[in-house]
């Protein structure tokens, strides 16, 4: 079956009553335009999102496609993360500056004021350096949650050039 739209979200009243089919994806590819999925009761499901849909990318419980009264559903695969909380002002700007200088994602959640980073050792072992305190757990990174747009290179590095002056222009 081909989808190209996403129906909702699980949360969303109309869906409530519904028993659900799951299909799992990591973090990482939630803002893929094509997907091909094996749902947990063995659909095959293949996606082609629209541009705006991709940029929203998928999220957890959304529902990809409604069968008899069962919701086909996202499900984000827990992975290994960087979670920050509790951290000082300038901790804050600090994590938001180097976090924003490697491009990588970066996410909040409201409920536990956590902030969210994809494992990284090389992340880890600067926030050691740092001395801002982290734990490292498996987490859900939802797209609905990130704070930040680096999904891919999103400015330009502009060439400095390194033109020398000539002798003559010394004199």
């Amino acid at each position: 079956m081909l989808i190209e739209h996403i129906k909702g979200n699980i949360r969303d009243g109309y869906f409530k009553n519904m028993t659900v089919d799951k299909v799992s994806i990591e973090w990482y590819d939630s803002k893929k335009k094509i997907h091909r999925l094996l749902s947990d009761k063995g659909r095959d499901i293949a996606v082609r999102l629209s541009a705006e849909e991709q940029s929203r990318g998928l999220c957890q419980g959304d529902v990809l496609a409604v069968f008899d009264g069962e919701a086909v559903t996202v499900d984000i695969i827990p992975s290994k993360c960087i979670i920050v909380s509790r951290v000082t002002k300038m901790e804050m700007i600090t994590l938001c500056y180097e976090t924003g200088n490697r491009h990588s994602p970066f996410y909040y959640v409201p409920d536990s004021e956590n902030f969210l980073i994809p494992y990284d050792h090389p992340f880890e072992e600067l926030l050691h350096k740092l001395n801002i305190h982290f734990a490292v757990e498996n987490r859900r990174l939802d797209d609905r949650q990130r704070i930040c747009a680096s999904a891919g290179h999103n400015h330009v590095h502009v060439p400095v050039s390194h033109a020398h002056a000539t002798e003559s222009e010394h004199e």
